[in-house]
């Protein structure tokens, strides 16, 4: 059987998708507007993509405020605007490659070397 995978809405594009794929954006209960990276802040979300279109929409749109239901100084809209971009980019940029990575088998899979802490003492010279 499979596990259930919570859905959510994206206030933007208001497309379901998993809730794990999604931002959240929380009103607090002494009042800011916030970034919850984990989902677990208390207060009033709202779910937006990381997609930059969504995100455009939903500030440009007041999307975020009407589904917080409150008002927000321009200043905290445009410092979480900032924040998003910087966590959209930082999720959407190709990552490093790992630097043990040596290439790829026959089959098209990873081949990795896993050093032995052993061999990495001996080859900085800290054997005894």
């Amino acid at each position: 059987m499979a596990k259930h995978v919570p859905q959510r809405m994206c206030i933007a594009c208001r497309q379901m998708m998993p809730k794990q794929t999604l931002i959240r954006v929380v009103a607090g209960p002494e009042g800011g507007l916030r970034l919850d990276e984990r989902g677990k802040l208390p207060g009033r979300g709202a779910y937006i993509c990381k997609k930059q279109d969504c995100l455009n929409k939903a500030i440009g749109e007041r999307r975020i405020e009407q589904h917080l239901k409150q008002r927000f100084l321009q200043s905290e809209v445009n410092a979480l605007e900032k924040e998003m971009k910087k966590l959209i980019e930082r999720e959407t940029s190709p990552a490093a490659p790992p630097k043990d990575i040596i290439g790829r088998d026959a089959a098209g899979r990873t081949v990795r070397v896993i050093k032995r802490a052993a061999e990495k003492k001996q080859k900085h010279g800290q054997s005894k």
